[in-house]
């Protein structure tokens, strides 16, 4: 099977969960795509490059909106 096409990880829902816990999948999911990023770029896989800077561009945002929400909350 093609490297980047294994299983992913299961994506974030809006479901009521922790926002910690949230918080603990958007980062594995962030270190995921990372890692493959990395591959991507070795073997210089353009649409692959492409594509994992735009799922990373998109957790790390709502990774970002989560942490401001979770410091807004914790007040």
């Amino acid at each position: 099977m093609d490297p980047y096409h294994k299983v992913r990880p299961k994506q974030s829902r809006s479901i009521a969960i922790e926002p910690s816990i949230k918080l603990f999948v958007i980062s594995a999911e962030i270190d995921y795509y990372l890692m493959n990023l990395k591959e991507a770029l070795d073997t210089d896989n353009t649409n692959d490059i492409r594509l994992f800077k735009r799922r990373l561009s998109s957790l790390v945002k709502k990774r970002e909106n989560l942490l401001i929400y979770i410091n807004e909350t914790s007040g």
